[in-house]
């Protein structure tokens, strides 16, 4: 099992929770240092700024649904990163420590 955390179009109610069935809702949440930025209209990304958050969701998936989500995000452009870790979440610079509350 995985532990993600999604602030986008993978959130509930929105276009790509679809590929969360099935996957253990853990709670709401945020992550700070980063900005939520709004890509040509079309879908969002987080991106580094100091004294931001982004608040999201956090779940636990199987292997099967976090490889569909994997694919998904990096062959977006995104890259996968983790917090403390053991989490992973997907932004397009994955080279700064991400804290989380």
């Amino acid at each position: 099992m995985k532990k993600i955390f999604v602030y986008g179009s993978l959130k509930s109610g929105f276009f790509n929770h679809y590929l969360l069935a099935g996957a253990e809702f853990k709670g709401a949440g945020k992550i700070e240092g980063l900005s939520l930025w709004n890509y040509y209209n079309m879908y969002p990304i987080a991106a580094p700024k100091n004294k931001a958050e982004v608040l999201g969701e956090f779940y636990t998936v199987n292997e099967e649904t976090f490889e569909h989500i994997v694919w998904l995000e990096v062959n977006s452009g995104y890259d996968a990163c983790t917090i403390d870790g053991e989490t992973y979440f997907f932004r397009m610079d994955g080279r700064r420590q991400i804290h989380i509350r």
